[in-house]
């Protein structure tokens, strides 16, 4: 999937869907106001995959700035959005 014209809903339902593939756990704790690290147990092995997960997905670099800044799954929305994803 390309990151042209892709609705917001089917972003945000295609970032939280990646989110809840990588550990185990519960997916429907996978919610935009869900900590990745908190709520969600995410280490960082976990983070990177996320992030290479989303850059695939959506065709779009995540910078090492984004990663330190993105606490909950609505933070990758929001930053997904952001960048080119709509």
């Amino acid at each position: 999937m390309g990151s042209q014209n892709v609705p917001a809903r089917v972003t945000q339902c295609t970032v939280e869907q990646i989110t809840s593939s990588i550990p185990e756990g519960d997916p429907s704790k996978v919610t935009p106001s869900a900590q990745l690290v908190e709520d969600l147990m995410f280490d960082n092995l976990d983070l990177v995959e996320l992030r290479g997960l989303l850059e695939t997905e959506f065709g779009i670099q995540i910078d090492d700035a984004a990663m330190r800044s993105v606490v909950t799954v609505g933070d990758w929305i929001t930053y997904c959005q952001a960048n080119g994803v709509t």
